[in-house]
């Protein structure tokens, strides 16, 4: 049981507004919080680039950061082949 808004909820009962492949709309409350650098890099980012997609990437097979980004679905869905087949086993 959580203590939600003064009441209380089963885990699984509050979990299911997180399911947003199922669910319609926007989850109970945030997933994430970013820290000050994501905020900084964002307010620094060029903003001519167009970048529309990325995905996380595992160049040599490691999970090290690495993003992929792309102006097309096209070319998203290339990259995300790319990344599928590089972080295979990780």
């Amino acid at each position: 049981q959580l203590q939600v808004g003064g009441g209380d909820v089963a885990l699984e009962e509050f979990l299911l507004g997180f399911q947003t492949y199922t669910r319609p709309g926007l989850p109970p409350m945030p997933i994430a919080a970013p820290r000050t650098g994501s905020l900084a890099a964002v307010a620094t980012a060029p903003l001519d680039e167009g970048y529309l997609f990325f995905v996380a990437g595992c160049p040599e097979g490691t999970r090290d950061g690495s993003h992929y980004f792309s102006t097309t679905l096209p070319e998203h869905n290339a990259n995300i082949a790319r990344a599928n087949e590089e972080c295979a086993g990780q």
